[in-house]
């Protein structure tokens, strides 16, 4: 199977192309199926602390367009998570900039409020879906 850890340019002898291209996207995807592990799903080594200046996880998130986020944490408590789309929400509110950029990351995340939902590695792709749908329709 995928190694755990990966990069969306990485490639792979199964597909013969990239996942950065839309041919291995493509045929890796048609791959996937309702009982396959979240753990054998694409994901990054992306973490920073809740010290992190909004300002550097922004320079992050264009430096690196393929990271769909980051995981804020300490090296003993999960604080959140940080979509790229929650950073370019909360930075085009009115002041956004102003008041987020200079400041730590964690300071979006408690305004916030939104409950992650944290599902083990070996719960299937399928009850994963299930579950963040019908957290979505409870919201």
């Amino acid at each position: 199977m995928l190694s755990k850890k990966f990069s969306p340019t990485t490639s792979y002898s199964e597909v013969g192309h990239t996942l950065a291209d839309e041919t291995g996207r493509k045929e890796w995807l048609s791959t996937i199926t309702p009982s396959t592990q979240l753990r054998d799903l694409p994901s990054f080594d992306a973490t920073v602390s809740p010290e992190t200046l909004t300002v550097v996880l922004n320079e992050r998130f264009h430096s690196q367009p393929e990271l769909p986020g980051v995981i804020v944490a300490t090296e003993n408590r999960l604080c959140g998570l940080v979509s790229r789309e929650m950073l370019l929400n909360h930075l085009s509110r009115p002041f956004g900039i102003d008041v987020y950029m200079k400041r730590p990351i964690l300071l979006m995340l408690e305004a916030d409020r939104f409950q992650h939902l944290v599902l083990p590695a070996d719960i299937p792709v399928g009850e994963a879906a299930e579950r963040a749908l019908s957290r979505l329709a409870s919201h």
